[in-house]
């Protein structure tokens, strides 16, 4: 009869310990990397990174695209910004990829930036659906 309930408890405790470990597992958030930015969109990039890496999110309406100098001035709720676009930046159009010709005046865009001197260089950029 002791063996039984010996065995029975052993048997209970490697359950326990199997079932914690696979929950534990499932809520750890895997660490943010620059190569998975563009999967995320506007809502998704602060909870994503955090304060992690010194980027900010800005989100608002493109008011001019100037090709010369890869800028993009978008005006947001409360105040305008200007971001400088680079040869790295990541744009994304949902699930498509985009580039810098497919950001047009109007358009709604959500900016994942960093503060570089006295630039602010866009990481990634997520072309809303609608205009507006």
């Amino acid at each position: 009869m002791n063996r039984s309930i010996l065995t029975s408890l052993f048997v209970v405790a490697l359950s326990v310990l199997f079932v914690s470990g696979v929950m534990a597992q499932q809520t750890t958030a895997p660490a943010p990397t620059k190569e998975n930015l563009e999967k995320f969109g506007e809502k998704n990039f602060e909870k994503f990174l955090g304060k992690k890496d010194n980027f900010e999110k800005f989100g608002g309406k493109i008011e001019k695209v100037d090709p010369s100098t890869k800028e993009v001035v978008v005006q947001g709720k409360d105040k305008t910004m200007t971001f400088s676009v680079g040869d790295k930046t990541k744009i994304k159009e949902g699930e498509k990829e985009a580039s810098f010709s497919d950001l047009k005046a109007g358009e709604r865009i959500f900016v994942l930036y960093a503060k570089e001197g006295n630039k602010l260089m866009a990481e990634a950029i997520s072309i809303a659906h609608t205009k507006g």
